[in-house]
């Protein structure tokens, strides 16, 4: 668990996230997510920077909210509470369920950052997940999974 962002902390993300190029009514678009990584000096691959582009892209419909980066910028190294407000977002329908689609934009983004969550394929996901063995995979199922899965260190 890291340790919470102080005030000063947040309030650099807020100046940075407004002197965005697309900020607007506290959102930018995720074309200034490069951008904003590199003003915040986090030290992320090109890899993760571009799937964090598509992550927003394809579940936010490319709008970054200030509150959304804020709880980003809390849970930027603690992946289980990074995944935990993915999951949700994730569930682009709102079905409470995880479908293929969701799994592999999902999935793709967080192995990059955290390549403990390696799964080798959907089926092999949904067998290793469904603990209701309804053939589904649903929200609270990820969610229970991804936490075990990092604190055992294991790969599906």
């Amino acid at each position: 668990m890291t340790k919470p962002y102080t005030d000063e902390e947040l309030e650099e993300v807020k100046v940075i996230f407004r002197s965005m190029p697309s900020y607007a009514g506290e959102t930018i678009r995720s074309s200034d997510i490069p951008r904003f990584t590199n003003a915040k000096g986090w030290p992320l691959s090109d890899e993760e920077i571009q799937n964090g582009v598509e992550y927003w892209d394809k579940f936010h419909d490319g709008v970054v909210s200030l509150e959304d980066m804020i709880r980003v910028c809390r849970n930027i190294h603690d992946t289980a509470e990074l995944t935990k407000d993915r999951i949700q977002a994730c569930d682009k329908d709102g079905d409470g369920f995880i479908s293929r689609e969701e799994f592999e934009n999902f999935f793709r983004n967080l192995v990059v950052h955290d390549p403990r969550l390696k799964v080798s394929s959907f089926e092999n996901f949904i067998q290793a997940v469904d603990t209701s063995n309804d053939g589904l995979v649903s929200v609270e199922e990820c969610g229970a999974w991804i936490e075990k899965c990092l604190n055992q260190n294991k790969h599906y």
